[in-house]
């Protein structure tokens, strides 16, 4: 081991501190005022060859092989100087006690120390120092003598050490004194050089990585939206490879901005920004990916390539089911396709889900408009025609639209309208078919359509007010089916008679409402026709009910006298098949208490019966 004494002369700066608080009971009590000086000094070793190595001059032999391999030169004539820097302070801690601390400073190695154009400045920092280290005064009276073995030196601004003495003196007359100084390895070398190692052939591999992410961003565009979402893929794992660059153990050991000697730096400094400006570019892109298939879309349109520009349109709304421009331009295409239901449909989704703003509406709005011109065309159209089914089916796909679209679409007043006369033509169809039947002597059918109508109304009595005519007309069949019922009876043919008496008799029972109607909204002739068809089929009570109203009406007695004298026969036939036994008096009784025109129409007629 080499001795080294390091003579130390000092530049004193004096810094005086002061303590509020005296502790007068402790021997070493401090001042009030506090001194202290501090210094900074180098020390030196040169790391050679040496032919008979002990244990650490051994790893220092090996070190030396590997940087003259690395730079082409022979071991014994390698050699590199370790310089370190070590900061004291002296604190003057009582009236003759001092306190003395060391501290690493700088560490710099020079001379032979790089290994294929790379520092191993880093790699050849020792990691401990063996030191002798004195204490005397100016005349070279030796105060205070301390030995440290295997001082970690490895950080800098670390401490070393401290050591007390005691001095009854100037601090300025104090003198340290360096002796016996030695730097060496520790087994921390081994894994620091295998750690160097590896940095070094990360950054070899560093250059094809950056030819890796140049191949990957080549030709991204972000115009090209067929591709762009699997253009971004690329531009992501060009991300992963940079990202894999800036954190690439060779960081640690070679700042490649100073010592490049493969000329990385630029390279990855032109790739980073590329990558930056694409993935800005991109992120834009991909936000508005839907505008971008939209666009394109319309290019394509314009092209006279309507397949291309649809497929497009639809990839909007896969990527924004809200894209409403899109959704225009397909119920636009429909349109143009003569599919104006499912324009229609489509639209009616965009205002159920969607609700466009005011910039859109205005377009979807004009355009709506436009389809359901279409609709109202074709219903109108239908109804002079009088396929007035055909209309609802037509209209059906408006009522759809509107249920949804309200109350973001106002559906025109032009739909109620249509809708209520096409459910009247349906309404008057079956009428039609009834007046037909009845004319053709077909009772039964016009019943059967009259029923109908009737039922039609009340369904949809929303558009089609009263069923009026319906039963103005079924009256009509029920007198129909009383005179041919007495036509049967005058030609004896019994079987066929009941047959109709039968059939006739299912209209009051299905439609009750039609005695009100004949007795409130029926002509004095409709109500005796009323009192002669229900008296002759059997309705004995609707029919003195009937008569009843036909007295109201202020006629002579002569001119119901036939109407009374076949009420009365009905009421005796009703008599004689009554399961009640009651007598006349009881029987009108019951019916029509204290009426004494039913009084004296029994007495005067059935009494005579």
């Amino acid at each position: 081991m080499r001795k080294l004494i390091i003579s130390i002369l000092f530049l004193f700066s004096v810094i005086v501190f002061t303590n509020a608080l005296a502790h007068a009971s402790s021997v070493d009590s401090y001042y009030q005022n506090d001194t202290t000086t501090t210094q900074s000094l180098q020390l030196q070793q040169r790391f050679a060859f040496d032919p008979y190595p002990g244990v650490h001059a051994q790893t220092v032999n090996e070190i030396l092989q590997k940087i003259a391999d690395g730079m082409g030169k022979l071991r014994v004539t390698t050699s590199y100087t370790f310089n370190f820097e070590v900061n004291l302070a002296i604190h003057q801690v009582s009236a003759n006690r001092y306190r003395l601390t060391a501290n690493s400073g700088a560490q710099t190695v020079t001379g032979d120390v790089l290994y294929r154009d790379f520092s191993l400045a880093k790699v050849l920092i020792p990691d401990r120092a063996d030191m002798r280290i004195q204490v005397n005064t100016h005349d070279g009276k030796l105060l205070a003598e301390r030995t440290f073995k295997a001082l970690d030196i490895s950080s800098e601004n670390e401490s070393l050490f401290d050591m007390a003495f005691a001095f009854d003196g100037r601090i300025e007359d104090l003198r340290f004194e360096f002796l016996d100084v030695f730097f060496y390895y520790d087994e921390r070398m081994d894994e620091r050089f295998g750690l160097w190692t590896e940095a070094l052939e990360s950054y070899y591999a560093t250059g094809k990585k950056l030819n890796q992410v140049s191949k990957l961003i080549d030709g991204l565009d972000t115009a090209k939206v067929e591709t762009l979402l699997l253009d971004e893929f690329n531009l992501c794992e060009a991300e992963s490879v940079l990202g894999d660059i800036m954190f690439a153990p060779f960081h640690q050991w070679i700042d490649f901005r100073d010592n490049d000697p493969d000329g990385i730096y630029p390279v990855y400094e032109s790739l980073a920004s590329a990558v930056d400006s694409l993935r800005y570019a991109y992120n834009q892109a991909i936000a508005g990916i839907d505008d971008l298939y939209y666009r394109r879309g319309l290019a394509l349109l314009a092209d006279s390539l309507p397949q291309l520009g649809r497929e497009h349109f639809l990839s909007a709304i896969a990527y924004n089911p809200f894209h409403i421009p899109s959704h225009l331009a397909l119920s636009r295409m429909d349109l143009a396709l003569n599919d104006s239901v499912a324009a229609l449909q489509r639209m009616a989704r965009v205002y159920e889900v969607m609700y466009p703003l005011p910039d859109m509406k205005a377009k979807t709005d004009h355009f709506t408009d436009s389809v359901l011109g279409i609709f109202y065309d074709a219903s109108w159209l239908l109804i002079t025609e009088r396929r007035h089914t055909e209309s609802l089916d037509v209209l059906a796909h408006v009522e759809d639209f509107c249920r949804q679209a309200t109350p973001v679409y106002y559906c025109s007043p032009l739909f109620n309208m249509l809708f209520r006369q096409s459910h009247r033509g349906v309404y008057h169809s079956f009428i039609s078919v009834s007046e037909r039947s009845l004319r053709n002597d077909n009772p039964t059918l016009a019943s059967t359509y009259l029923q109908n109508a009737i039922h039609y109304q009340q369904v949809y009595s929303e558009y089609i007010g009263d069923h009026f005519e319906a039963l103005d007309l079924l009256a009509r069949v029920f007198t129909r089916y009383r005179i041919q019922y007495e036509l049967k009876i005058f030609a004896e043919d019994i079987e066929v008679a009941e047959r109709l008496k039968e059939s006739a008799r299912v209209i009051p029972e299905m439609q009750p409402g039609l005695l009100d109607y004949i007795a409130v909204r029926g002509t004095t002739e409709d109500i005796g026709t009323g009192v002669i068809n229900y008296a002759v089929l059997g309705f004995p009570e609707e029919s003195l009910t009937l008569l009843h109203r036909l007295r109201d009406r202020g006629l002579s007695s002569s001119a119901y006298a036939y109407h009374q004298r076949l009420a009365g026969a009905a009421w005796a036939r009703q008599l004689n098949i009554s399961e009640h036994n009651e007598s006349s008096a009881e029987l009108f009784t019951r019916l029509r208490v204290n009426d004494l025109w039913f009084a004296e129409f029994r007495e005067s007629f059935l009494q005579n019966m």
